[in-house]
């Protein structure tokens, strides 16, 4: 199996390639793929921390870089608070040889929050009428599926159950936007909450049926406790 490490290529971008994936990552965006000819741009992107009395807030404050710390295969970023949103937050990103791309995410409350929900972003442009968003929602939140046309891939997301608590897909003239929402609990001061999420390639030709085995993988996984 072929190794993937993560180097850094300016103060805000990070790249990584094994085989043909090459990956980069952009703390504010997420993860850009490219696999042979598919490219996907803006993959398991940490949008928004919302709560009750709070509102929508970005991660960082325009201008800033968030710090990040590469080891090998993964790399963790961490939003400071802001005077805005008083809630630390981290996010992890792992890229496995295969093309699997994980996404955990953990918030520190220092107060106690209502509501305290996570958003994530992945953004899929789609020129062709023939290329699809499908979403399997046999599982809860759901699975989503994207199917490049020309492509003998499939790119499929989904998060834990556990997890989840809602999945909005919006299709405009240009592409389908996918947002996963996690967490929306109710806190006291200190909790810390972790969420996953991954992302894979599979073969088009079965990709419901792998899409399915990979989230029963997934769902097993124990949870990553350093992050």
């Amino acid at each position: 199996m072929n190794t993937f490490l993560w180097k850094q290529v300016r103060q805000d971008v990070v790249s990584g390639k094994t085989g043909d994936l090459h990956v980069q990552c952009h703390p504010l965006q997420g993860l850009e793929l490219q696999a042979g000819s598919l490219h996907v741009p803006s993959l398991l992107g940490l949008e928004i921390v919302d709560a009750v009395d709070l509102g929508p807030q970005a991660l960082a404050s325009p201008g800033t870089v968030p710090d990040m710390v590469i080891r090998q295969d993964t790399v963790m970023v961490q939003y400071a608070p802001t005077t805005k949103r008083p809630v630390e937050c981290q996010a992890r990103w792992r890229v496995l040889g295969e093309g699997i791309l994980d996404l955990e995410v953990s918030t520190l409350t220092p107060g106690k929050w209502d509501g305290l929900a996570v958003q994530t972003r992945t953004r899929f442009n789609v020129t062709k009428p023939a290329e699809e968003v499908h979403l399997e929602q046999s599982v809860t939140p759901g699975i989503v599926i994207y199917r490049p046309l020309g492509q003998q891939l499939s790119y499929v997301e989904f998060c834990h159950p556990h997890d989840g608590i809602g999945l909005e897909v919006k299709h405009d003239n240009a592409g389908y936007t996918v947002r996963y929402r996690l967490f929306g609990l109710d806190l006291e001061k200190g909790v810390i909450l972790r969420g996953r999420l991954r992302g894979l390639l599979v073969p088009r030709a079965v990709d419901v049926a792998a899409a399915h085995a990979a989230y029963e993988r997934f769902i097993m996984e124990a949870p990553n406790l350093t992050l």
